[in-house]
């Protein structure tokens, strides 16, 4: 069973590991030292939070669990005209076995019900894009995006 609860304090560790582990490949390309990518990925996660918190203060902040352990994080603003989903990563081992699927099948659902969108950035070369596009995610037209980021959106 998959299920999403809100992080509390004692996720700290937890949600920065999943932040590290979905980010590490990436990070490893640049040759820096395991202390040096450590700082770096714990300078990035801080400053993500602060601004997801200033950007998208109604936001929540979710573990994703699976039969009752934690193996992802899922933040999403509930918008008034669309859900945003700010970040979405599991470890490597919950990672092509549908959990993913199936979150983003429950928030389409949910968005569905209310008659909202959902939008979300995503690095072009990352393989999560094609998940994104075959649940129906499209460019969307009214933003490219930021820097190496896309902008998809998908619509009921």
């Amino acid at each position: 069973m998959i299920r999403v609860r809100p992080a509390t304090d004692a996720d700290d560790a937890f949600l920065r590991a999943v932040h590290a582990a979905s980010r590490g490949e990436e990070v490893a390309g640049f040759g820096w030292d395991p202390g040096q990518a450590a700082a770096f990925l714990a300078m990035q996660f801080d400053a993500q939070r602060r601004h997801f918190r200033s950007a998208w203060p109604r936001a929540v902040d979710g573990v994703v669990e699976a039969a009752g352990e934690p193996v992802g994080r899922l933040y999403v603003d509930r918008g008034p005209a669309a859900f945003t989903v700010l970040d979405v990563a599991l470890l490597a081992g919950a990672r092509g076995t549908g959990i993913g699927t199936a979150l983003l099948r429950g928030l389409q659902a949910e968005a569905a019900a209310l008659g909202r969108a959902i939008e979300l950035r995503v690095v072009s070369g990352n393989p999560a894009r094609r998940l994104y596009e075959r649940l129906g995610f499209r460019p969307d037209a009214r933003g490219a995006g930021d820097g190496p980021r896309l902008a998809l959106r998908w619509a009921a």
